[in-house]
């Protein structure tokens, strides 16, 4: 529906719609609640309008826009056999928009994180959140439960870890 709300004689006509302002109980109501309930009856009609005019992808936007951003993925810089095992230790950047999240999850194996820029806060399954900030470092054993979510004005962490090669290391962990 694309055509404006038009007053008419006491209401308001909306494409084939015509509503009527009502003064429900209006001798027994003081009269700043009957002027409310005008107000209310004239106001609502030209919003209803502007919802029903707005495209479909405005609204899915709207629906989404309270969501946490999701961290980028971590872009791996260096791999490097660990002699003598199947095992190799990785090195990488990861990036974080502010207030993005990594998802819930736990890595197969040992991780060790350095703030190069910003702050995270890390939250182990079972302990009290930890806020990590430039120059400092945290790590995760394997298969601990975790996720790191970057401060309000993002993060950038140096990432090193170790796994087997060709396994997935990074398993969700969901709620």
């Amino acid at each position: 529906m694309t055509s404006a709300a038009q007053p008419t004689g006491g209401g308001w006509k909306i494409g084939n719609l015509v509503t009527q302002p009502t003064l429900d109980n209006a001798t027994s109501a003081p009269w700043g609640m009957v002027q409310n309930r005008i107000k209310m009856k004239i106001v609502q009609i030209p919003f209803l309008a502007l919802i029903v005019t707005l495209p479909p992808y405005d609204i899915a936007q709207a629906q989404t826009s309270n969501r946490p951003a999701a961290a980028k993925d971590t872009v791996v810089l260096q791999r490097v056999a660990v002699p003598g095992t199947d095992r190799e230790m990785g090195m990488g950047i990861a990036d974080f928009p502010p207030n993005s999240s990594k998802p819930r999850q736990k890595a197969i194996g040992p991780e060790t994180c350095f703030v190069l820029k910003g702050e995270v806060t890390v939250q182990v399954e079972g302990q009290q959140k930890k806020v990590f900030h430039e120059g400092e470092s945290f790590q995760f054993p394997a298969m601990v439960v975790h996720q790191t979510t970057a401060g309000p004005e993002g993060a950038r962490i140096l990432a090193t870890w170790v796994h087997t090669p060709g396994d997935q290391f990074n398993i969700p962990a969901p709620r």
